[in-house]
């Protein structure tokens, strides 16, 4: 990394383009050397007033159209041979006098060096008041989406993920038209590990999250060496890193014992124990024995399916350091959805109504499995069926564990004729003696529309639809 100072005036007499970079957020200079990473310290005369880090490889200006007013306002030569930068800036409450020559040059006083690198270093652990362009600390360090199942927790991990690491791509792509470009993007991220995606599980442990000993065989001799986890991998990365974002993703982050993953690391990700801030912690790791601390640019962003663990039931060392955002199911996405005049927003809203009444909030149904039916090549009632057979029902006969009397009361089948019922009795039994086994699905019955809109015929949140 080469520290340089470029001035803002293209030769004497000419005005200063100072204000017109810092709102670009770019480097214009009449030099292609400068590297990614390259510090640049942006002068105004005899004065440093901004700090910018080079992102990008050199452009020519030509290549931008909307740089073609530099020519007129700037006296910049509007050619091929003049190139620009993008570039994260750091504004600086005292500028720093700096006698030189104008024009574009490195810097190579060494205490200058170092004091640039310093501020900074120290900008981006929050210790100097600067006004930086690029806000790093808008968003909870770590968050919890939670939710029933099917409310879209993974799927808003991608636009949180890009959200914190690319806020200017996320805001222009990030209605449903820009989904494939939001999803290209965040999948180059974690080609360039800024993204790491796990999921916890029972076997989780912290060997896999943190560091462990692993066996491998070397000369035909089992030998065992200190194996990094996602976790310090992630933050390794951060941490050479520090003036750009990471995102860990964690799914599923309540099936795994989190104590034991996380360990002595949980009280590493509070916001204030981060490194860099004024109660920062490091802890010495118990394989490798060497300092850990948790980079303040690593985002920890998780989900959490409350069918499987009401909040209620997390871990308190969890619940108190992480952010939590519920995510409940929303009919409304589905609003105007009609097929074969089965209203789906209505139907979602009244099967939800009834597992609430009959189980809780937390097993209600997301609109995610219904998402489907709003592709035009889907748009039919074989769709609607196969969400049934595979996803609605099986999904019921966990909740209530083949409980099909509380069952037939979700699908409403008792207002159907027998032959059409969801749920047939095998055999003419007396009540007492029913059991799960004497039920059987009728399978024919999803192909009708009439099966469905008799699900929410009489809905109290319905009936006036």
């Amino acid at each position: 990394m080469t520290t340089w100072k470029q001035g803002c005036s293209w030769g004497k007499n000419s005005p200063s383009y100072y204000e017109f970079i810092k709102a670009e957020k770019i480097v214009i200079s009449p030099t292609r050397n400068f590297q990614d990473g390259d510090l640049i310290a942006i002068a105004e005369g005899f004065q440093i007033r901004a700090i910018a880090k080079i992102k990008s490889a050199a452009m020519s200006v030509t290549q931008e159209p909307n740089l073609s007013v530099i020519d007129k306002e700037y006296a910049i030569h509007y050619e091929d041979s003049t190139f620009f930068y993008e570039a994260t800036w750091l504004i600086l409450d005292q500028p720093i006098e700096y006698n030189t020559v104008q024009g574009c040059i490195k810097i190579k006083k060494q205490d200058l060096v170092q004091r640039i690198n310093k501020i900074w270093n120290d900008s981006l652990n929050n210790k100097l008041p600067a006004d930086t362009l690029d806000e790093k600390s808008i968003y909870p360090l770590n968050i919890i989406f939670y939710g029933p199942p099917g409310t879209g927790k993974t799927y808003h991990t991608i636009n949180k993920a890009l959200e914190i690491i690319d806020p200017d791509f996320y805001s222009v792509y990030k209605n449903k038209d820009g989904r494939k470009a939001l999803k290209e993007r965040f999948d180059k991220l974690r080609e360039e590990n800024k993204i790491v995606m796990t999921t916890f599980h029972q076997s989780y442990a912290y060997e896999d999250f943190v560091e462990g000993l692993r066996a491998s065989v070397k000369d035909e001799k089992i030998v065992y060496s200190i194996e990094p986890g996602v976790f310090k991998k992630i933050c390794e990365d951060a941490e050479k890193n520090l003036d750009e974002n990471f995102v860990l993703i964690i799914d599923e982050i309540n099936r795994g014992n989190v104590s034991n993953i996380f360990g002595e690391l949980i009280t590493l990700i509070e916001d204030s124990k981060r490194a860099g801030k004024d109660e920062a912690l490091s802890v010495t790791l118990p394989y490798s024995k060497k300092s850990f601390p948790v980079p303040s640019n690593l985002y920890i962003v998780g989900t959490m399916n409350t069918a499987d663990r009401s909040l209620t039931q997390i871990d308190t060392a969890l619940r108190r350091r992480f952010h939590f955002e519920e995510m409940m199911p929303n009919p409304d996405l589905l609003e105007g959805l009609v097929i074969d005049n089965i209203n789906i927003c209505n139907l979602l809203k009244c099967l939800n109504e009834r597992i609430e009444a009959l189980y809780d909030r937390e097993h209600t149904l997301g609109h995610a499995f219904f998402m489907e039916l709003l592709e035009e090549d889907k748009k039919n009632i074989d769709t609607l069926a196969a969400i049934f057979k595979n996803k609605v029902i099986p999904l019921l006969q966990e909740y209530f564990f083949d409980d099909w009397g509380k069952i037939q009361l979700i699908l409403g089948d008792t207002v159907i004729q027998k032959k059409e019922k969801f749920i047939q009795f095998a055999m003419p039994v007396p009540d007492n003696l029913v059991t799960p086994d004497a039920y059987k699905i009728n399978y024919a019955a999803l192909d009708k529309s009439e099966t469905y809109t008799a699900i929410y015929v009489n809905c109290p949140s319905t009936v006036n639809d």
